[in-house]
């Protein structure tokens, strides 16, 4: 079993090399490389200003995505602890700072406890993460809808 796994491997290697050998329009004889008349790199003014963009771009992406990660712990938080203190609350109680507060020392607490932690943290990120991109699709549509409303459709005061 073991034997043709390792058969298989090495098949899947040389149908690999193959591939790149054959992209790169090289010339061989006897499985060895006699002349290669292309290359893998990049080759031209336009593809190096398309990665000096992207190289550019992603440090930006990156911290985008981490405050929209915090953001949207600090929304799950605010759910959590509104679902214990009850939003019915008038007063302290009721500010979602209180709320946020509640939670993030029930997630604390949770935080502790060696895998039902990690799990927490990683599924408080995503639910976050979630929750804000679906928050701002559901912005969106609602205003491409009141773009697309007509005009006469709007509320008219009468004089």
């Amino acid at each position: 079993m073991f034997e043709e796994l390792l058969l298989l491997a090495a098949h899947v290697a040389q149908q690999t090399a193959r591939r790149v050998f054959l992209g790169i329009r090289a010339e061989m004889k006897n499985r060895r490389l006699l002349q290669s008349r292309g290359d893998l790199g990049i080759h031209g003014k336009r593809e190096n200003r398309m990665l000096f963009k992207r190289s550019l771009l992603f440090p930006f992406v990156a911290f985008g995505l981490i405050c929209v990660g915090l953001f949207g712990k600090a929304v799950m938080l605010a759910w959590l602890g509104g679902r214990i203190a009850g939003r019915s609350g008038v007063g302290a109680i009721g500010h979602p700072a209180v709320a946020v507060l509640i939670g993030g020392v029930l997630v604390l607490i949770l935080y502790v406890v060696p895998v039902l932690g990690f799990l927490v943290y990683k599924v408080l990120g995503f639910l976050g993460l979630g929750a804000v991109v679906y928050t701002v699709i559901l912005d969106s549509q609602a205003i491409r809808a009141a773009k697309s409303a007509p005009a006469s459709a709007s509320p008219q005061t009468a004089a």
